[in-house]
C-alpha cells in the first residue's frame, strides 16, 4: 500500500544521506 511505499522511500533517502555523511561527501544542498 501507498503509505508503506512512501515510508520505505523516505527510509531509503535517509539511509542514502547517512551513508554520504559517513563518507564526508555531504553538501549543504543535500539537506534541503
Amino acid at each position: 500500500d501507498a503509505d508503506k511505499k512512501g515510508l520505505s522511500a523516505i527510509a531509503a533517502d535517509v539511509k542514502h544521506l547517512a551513508e554520504k555523511a559517513k563518507s564526508n561527501s555531504l553538501k549543504p544542498e543535500d539537506y534541503e
